[in-house]
């Protein structure tokens, strides 16, 4: 048996979901939908589009209204035997006088957002980083350098240390950890 699709743009709805809908129980009659004894409304009903012979202009309508391209050629689409509109579409879930052809969510709309980069940010976070340690050490440095002159010792009796080298020994030591039993 041919699978029967909606070919509305995002929309999922075939003949497969209508027969796995049939084989659940019905919990009001309590047998299968679908079924004689149950004359529940499935949920939603696949339309034919309208014949090339029987009804051209409201064909072409249908189509413009689906408003697909043709992948492989890039020209509008036409719809084959086995493509249908589902009840979704339609104002009153069927296509009826006064609205004839599809109207509703018609996958016209794509949801689109815009994110930046990851690389972007991870670079513009590192330049924020490295600019803001450079000028802290030369802040550091400046006021080191102050405070010496302010003691009045001799320059070789006065060791300066940075953050930066003991951040590196740190790191050292946490690369070099080795285990000693007793």
């Amino acid at each position: 048996m041919l699978k029967r699709i909606c070919c509305v743009v995002g929309c999922g709805n075939s003949t497969y979901h209508l027969n796995k809908w049939m084989k659940n129980l019905c919990p009001v009659h309590k047998c299968n939908f679908g079924t004689r004894s149950c004359d529940c409304e499935p949920p939603f009903k696949l339309f034919p589009f309208p014949t090339e012979n029987k009804n051209p202009d409201l064909r072409r309508k249908w189509m413009i209204q689906v408003n697909r391209i043709d992948p492989i050629t890039n020209k509008n689409w036409t719809p084959k035997s086995h493509d249908r509109v589902c009840s979704n579409h339609f104002e009153e879930c069927a296509p009826t006088e006064k609205c004839p052809y599809p109207s509703v969510n018609l996958g016209h709309t794509v949801k689109t957002t815009v994110r930046p980069s990851r690389k972007i940010i991870l670079k513009h976070q590192f330049q924020k980083k490295s600019k803001s340690v450079s000028e802290n050490t030369s802040t550091i440095e400046s006021s080191a350098l102050q405070d010496i002159q302010d003691t009045n010792l001799p320059v070789e009796d006065i060791q300066i240390y940075t953050a930066t080298p003991y951040i590196d020994f740190v790191k050292n030591l946490h690369n070099q950890t080795t285990v000693t039993l007793v």
